[in-house]
């Protein structure tokens, strides 16, 4: 880093702590929805103009990430989702920071190589040594005219300001805790500040400070050399012959096949074992079946990995158990996705028993591909997975699955008369839109009106933040207006 002070840094410096001001403003004051949007683009926009002049590498890749990551970030305005909300406030800054070292790395780093994800974490620990060292140079060009002596007081006076502040807001809250009429005394101040508490604002300006320094810090070394904070001693596994994976596969077979003959016996031919019924045989197996086939996916990883055949023969032995275990596998994943149906058929259908049959999906598509590997080496493997895995994951998030769920419980009402309204309730507006559906079709089904009523008391009554226009969403403006003309 150099060490003069460049005009623009500091103005990038300021627009990215209002960058910070907007992420505080759009996901901390009140339900995200529209506002994940708004901070998206301008996160984006800010990041495009910085790198205005900057030849961006990995495009096609890098259009497909950005694609996933206005996927993500709409969803909170479209859907309503929280299940997706909560995944996406955990996936979105990782998205988004790995597009921008995506667009900026080095040309001899592999995305879907351990090295990228170093350069990652990289990035991040050297935004902290960057920004350290651009404070200590704005320091210097604020007091570059005072002496040593000086400037060593005012560092301590800065330091005793930086530990006592937040020592006295401790003070205080305990403070006023303490005493009423201290408490009275301070509450005139709040006024002054649109009604939040003084200890409030605080902490959300630091939060709005602390996350633009990040901003500013991670996309002003994006084009350096990240400084390496993960010393990763990589050690070359030793590579097999084979033999002792065949031992292993042979075993593992031979069990599969016996369980394929006896789900062929009576599961897939329509009967099943004893007095079970067929939502208890559901309920019981599906979670083993779905641990079996992750546990075969692992060691076909692993062994893919560390085999190298010496002999002709042994590579073909190797290639053939692969294979069987991959078609064991995918009987075990069509068994369990019967099973899944069956329960569902039996109890109705919930977000946490769709999900495990989209995973499933997922799983049968890798072990088609790993299956194509197996004959085929030089079809990467990881470098699949990753891509199928976004881009399943952003299917899921482009497509309603909450309105999905419902439809499909109000068809299982109509064929069976059987309707969860807790569940429904519990999806919030995408729900209560399908109650309203059902009510149309009913309105004597037990406890719906009641819920309906309370659902219009608490929207009718519900707060400022909920109105806000960070919480804007499709689903909540249709279904509220639908609420509102609902009557009894």
């Amino acid at each position: 880093m150099s060490n003069n002070l460049k005009s623009h840094d500091l103005i990038f410096f300021v627009v990215c702590l209002a960058l910070g001001g907007l992420a505080e403003l759009s996901f901390l004051h009140a339900p995200v929805g529209v506002s994940s949007i708004v901070f998206v683009a301008s996160f984006y926009l800010v990041f495009f103009i910085r790198f205005r002049h900057f030849v961006f590498r990995q495009r096609r890749m890098g259009i497909l990430l950005m694609f996933v990551i206005l996927v993500l970030a709409s969803n909170y305005f479209l859907y309503d989702a929280f299940l997706f909300n909560v995944l996406n406030a955990l996936l979105l800054p990782l998205f988004i920071l790995a597009h921008l070292v995506l667009l900026t790395k080095p040309a001899t780093i592999r995305w879907h190589q351990f090295s990228f994800l170093k350069r990652m974490v990289g990035t991040v620990f050297g935004s902290f040594v960057y920004n350290t060292q651009f404070i200590n140079k704005v320091y210097r060009r604020i007091f570059k005219g005072m002496d040593e002596k000086q400037s060593d007081v005012l560092k301590k006076i800065l330091l005793g300001l930086f530990i006592g502040v937040p020592l006295l807001m401790v003070v205080v809250v305990l403070l006023m805790q303490a005493d009423q009429a201290f408490q009275n005394m301070l509450a005139v101040i709040p006024d002054w500040l649109f009604g939040l508490e003084v200890n409030e604002v605080t902490v959300r300006v630091a939060l709005a400070v602390a996350v633009g320094w990040l901003f500013f810090g991670v996309m002003q070394i994006l084009t350096r050399k990240a400084p390496d904070h993960m010393q990763v001693v990589s050690t070359q596994m030793e590579k097999q012959d084979g033999i002792v994976s065949i031992t292993i596969l042979l075993l593992l077979n031979i069990v599969y096949v016996l369980f394929t003959v006896v789900q062929f016996t009576y599961f897939f031919g329509g009967e099943l074992y004893g007095d079970m019924s067929y939502a208890e045989y559901a309920r019981r197996g599906f979670f083993e079946l779905i641990m079996v086939s992750l546990l075969n996916l692992t060691v076909l990883l692993l062994m893919l990995t560390i085999n190298r055949p010496e002999g002709k023969k042994t590579g073909i032995t190797l290639r053939v158990m692969y294979t069987f275990l991959i078609l064991f596998s995918g009987i075990m994943l069509i068994s369990a996705f019967n099973r899944l149906m069956m329960y569902e058929a039996h109890y109705g259908f919930t977000m946490a028993r769709v999900l495990p049959h989209v995973f499933m999906i997922f799983l049968l598509v890798i072990f088609v591909y790993t299956g194509i590997r197996v004959w085929v080496d030089r079809l990467p493997l990881i470098h699949f997975y990753i891509l199928t895995a976004v881009l399943f994951y952003t299917a899921l998030n482009a497509v309603n699955v909450e309105a999905w769920i419902v439809d499909r419980n109000i068809e299982r009402y109509q064929e069976t008369g059987k309707l969860d309204v807790h569940y429904l309730n519990s999806l919030s507006y995408t729900g209560v839109d399908g109650l309203l559906d059902v009510y149309e079709l009913n309105s004597d089904i037990p406890q719906l009106e009641e819920t309906l009523e309370m659902r219009k008391a608490l929207w009718t009554g519900r707060d400022s933040t909920n109105d806000a226009w960070q919480s804007f969403t499709i689903p909540k403006y249709k279904v509220s207006e639908r609420l509102q003309e609902w009557k009894p």
